[in-house]
């Protein structure tokens, strides 16, 4: 290796699954692998019990040492963050010490707004504009003078939503807790960016991929007219959205995650979102680039 590349492992404990990239930094740019994900659900069931269910604990704590063991084994020193369910859970602390233990990695527990700020620098960085940020256990949303963020992702409105009988009213309890939990202005930004799961999977759908291609997230638009359009066309499907090879893990939290999302366009005024790959795993690998390595 070089000596003056800079290179680390990133692992990205979220709420709906966990992730991880190898990252190379020679100063000016960065260059990554492709993104590995596992969905886990650790964020499952917190809005009932508080705490982080021992299934998905289990799986998180295999997928992390697993990605673990494959950047010891190129030499690549190991970083790890949590957001939502970890930071949120009352057992959170305790899982993290186990996570510790399975990686040899300090994991970071980051604040909504740190989870915010990273996924800000990299999906947007000196482009400036906003970004929203969709994951499984909260959402953000992030200009260069505003940042906030709110613990409902779509794992979360799936919870949340279990006794919904039709699309409308999942749709109203999504959208009564989030106008409780964000008190949003209208922002005034000429582009949004758009990032996470939920986001990447509609522009995916959107472009009619069968298997998502990262190169070609960045050409897909987001508009309220064709989100509704999307909305509309999964609720159809039904049963019929475990059987999309898109679909396949988020089968049951898409549409809670599109019903965010509309609703979060609609109240901000954002008239177009254009999905990025690059989210806050690029952020924090940046981060402590310049800070640590």
């Amino acid at each position: 290796m070089t000596d003056n590349i800079k290179r680390a492992a990133v692992i990205d404990i979220g709420s709906n699954s966990i992730r991880c990239a190898l990252y190379a930094f020679d100063g000016e740019s960065y260059s990554s692998s492709p993104k590995k994900l596992i969905t886990t659900r650790l964020g499952e069931g917190l809005i009932e019990s508080g705490v982080l269910n021992e299934r998905a604990m289990r799986d998180t704590l295999d997928a992390a040492a697993t990605f673990a063991k494959e950047a010891d084994e190129c030499g690549i020193r190991v970083f790890a963050y949590a957001t939502s369910a970890v930071r949120d859970a009352s057992n959170g602390g305790e899982f993290v010490k186990t996570l510790a233990a399975a990686t040899g990695a300090s994991v970071d527990v980051l604040s909504g707004e740190r989870e915010a700020r990273y996924a800000y620098d990299g999906a947007v960085g000196d482009a400036g504009g906003g970004l929203i940020d969709i994951g499984g256990g909260s959402t953000q949303i992030t200009t260069q003078s505003f940042c906030t963020s709110a613990p409902m992702g779509c794992v979360r409105a799936r919870d949340l939503t279990k006794g919904a009988a039709s699309l409308s009213e999942l749709r109203t309890n999504i959208e009564d807790a989030l106008e409780c939990m964000l008190k949003l202005p209208k922002l005034d930004e000429d582009r949004w960016t758009g990032v996470g799961g939920t986001i990447t999977t509609l522009a995916a759908l959107s472009l009619g991929m069968e298997s998502y291609d990262p190169e070609r997230i960045k050409d897909a638009v987001i508009t309220p007219d064709s989100l509704e359009g999307l909305i509309e066309e999964l609720d159809r499907m039904g049963e019929k959205r475990r059987h999309h090879p898109l679909l396949v893990k988020r089968h049951d939290v898409i549409i809670c995650g599109a019903a965010i999302l509309a609703y979060e366009m609609r109240v901000i005024g954002a008239k177009e979102i254009h999905a990025a790959d690059s989210d806050g795993m690029e952020g924090y690998f940046m981060h402590i680039a310049k800070s640590i390595l």
